[in-house]
């Protein structure tokens, strides 16, 4: 989708007539879909829509979907894991989430650090000195 929607900007921007995108659209194509655009059939292609269509309805099923949030309270700091490994991990982690609110983010960062680690004890006496004034 990313790479159909980025041609059809450029060849938009670019007043590209229609035959000439579709000539140019295998220049972007590599691997697989290159070798599926070689075995179109020659003139089956009207338009740059259609050729759009047809690669759509060939490679959309491949796509990677995205987790759901709650795929983030299963990250857990190992043992052994420092804070900064664990951060890494879980921003790394956070990327292939489908749109996670701030909140559930925040939850399940806080989920997964391990309870005696020196962020835990850190925000503990920051949460008794508040308590205590």
């Amino acid at each position: 989708m990313e790479h159909m929607e980025s041609l059809r900007a450029y060849f938009i921007l670019h007043e590209t007539p229609d035959e000439i995108s579709c000539r140019a659209f295998p220049l972007t194509l590599a691997g697989v879909a290159k070798e599926w655009f070689a075995r179109l059939p020659i003139e089956s292609v009207d338009n740059f829509k259609s050729l759009g269509c047809l690669f759509l309805s060939q490679f959309l099923a491949t796509q990677k979907r995205k987790k759901n949030p709650t795929y983030l309270l299963s990250l857990i700091q190992g043992k052994d894991e420092s804070l900064k490994d664990f951060i890494v991990k879980f921003n790394k982690e956070k990327l292939t989430v489908e749109s996670p609110s701030e909140q559930t983010i925040l939850d399940a960062l806080m989920h997964g650090v391990r309870a005696e680690g020196p962020l835990m004890a850190e925000l503990a006496k920051k949460s008794t000195l508040v308590t205590l004034r």
